[in-house]
C-alpha cells in the first residue's frame, strides 16, 4: 500500500523549497492531470522545459534519499526497490545512501504499470535480492568455519546472539525448541526442565536477539541448511 512520510518530498519544488520557478517545471500544456499530491508525477518531455527538469532531478533525488533514510530508520533491514523510467534509475542510485537498495528495479512509469504489477515485479526483485543475500551468507558461514567462528549448538548460538556476536543466523523452516534461557549464565533448560508458564521458543528468542544486534536471519528449507543443522550461526568474533 502507499505510505506517506513528512520527510519524503512529493514534488521538485517541495524538495528544493520552492527555490525554482514554476516555468522551470511545466507550462500550461504540461500540468499534472490530477491533483492527488500523494502521487509523485514528474513528466520528462522533450524541449526546454524537460531540460530544466533534468537539471533539477539530481537535487530532487538527494532530498528524496534523505527522506528514505529517515523513513527506514526503524527498519534498517527492509529492502528498497525503486520503480521508474529507466534513465532515472542510475541518477537515484547515485544519490542513494540506504544500504538495502535492491540491485534490480522496476522499469517503467509507475502510474502506467499500476499497483498490482508494481507489487508483482518489486516482489520478484526482492526475492532475487534475498536469494543473493542467502548465498553470500552461506559462503560467509563456510569461511567462518575455517576460523572456528560458527556454531550449530542452540545454547551457544543463544549466548552469542545475546552478546551481539552473531553475524548470520540460519534456521530451518518449522523449527521450534521450547525451554528457558538465562542470559546471565548462558545456560539453557530444555522443555522437560521448565514450568509451563516459563517456557519460550528458544529458536524465536535467538532470532529476535540476532535481529536486535544487527545480524541477518535466514529461514531456509531443511535441505538447504548449513551442515544439515536445524540452527546454525556464523560469528563476528
Amino acid at each position: 500500500k502507499e505510505v506517506e512520510h513528512a520527510m519524503l518530498p512529493q514534488t521538485l519544488q517541495e524538495a528544493l523549497h520552492a527555490g525554482i520557478a514554476e516555468d522551470d517545471l511545466r507550462d500550461e500544456d504540461d500540468k499534472p492531470k490530477h491533483e492527488d499530491h500523494n502521487v509523485l508525477a514528474i513528466n520528462y518531455n522533450q524541449g526546454a522545459h524537460a531540460n530544466n527538469k533534468d537539471r533539477h532531478t539530481p537535487n530532487y533525488f538527494q532530498h528524496l534519499a534523505l527522506g528514505i533514510d529517515e523513513f527506514f530508520r526503524n527498519h534498517p533491514q527492509a529492502p528498497l526497490v525503486i520503480a521508474g523510467v529507466e534513465e532515472l534509475h542510475p541518477i537515484y542510485r547515485t544519490a542513494n545512501n540506504y544500504d538495502q537498495l535492491v540491485d534490480e528495479g522496476v522499469m517503467g512509469n509507475p502510474d502506467a504499470l499500476g499497483v498490482n504489477r508494481l507489487h508483482e515485479e518489486a516482489w520478484e526483485a526482492v526475492q532475487k535480492h534475498f536469494k543473493k543475500q542467502r548465498e553470500k551468507a552461506k559462503e560467509g558461514y563456510e569461511r567462518a568455519k575455517g576460523g572456528g567462528l560458527y556454531s550449530t549448538d542452540l545454547q551457544a548460538v543463544l549466548k552469542a546472539a545475546h552478546e551481539g556476536r552473531v553475524m548470520d543466523l540460519f534456521i530451518a523452516q518449522g523449527t521450534h525448541t521450547w525451554g528457558k534461557f538465562d542470559p546471565v549464565s548462558g545456560n539453557v533448560m530444555m522443555d522437560g526442565q521448565v514450568a509451563a508458564q516459563d517456557k519460550m521458543d528458544l529458536v524465536n528468542l535467538a532470532a529476535t536477539q540476532a535481529i536486535l544486534t544487527s545480524a541477518d536471519v535466514h529461514i531456509l528449507p531443511p535441505t538447504e541448511m548449513p551442515d544439515g543443522a536445524t540452527v546454525a550461526a556464523s560469528m563476528r568474533y
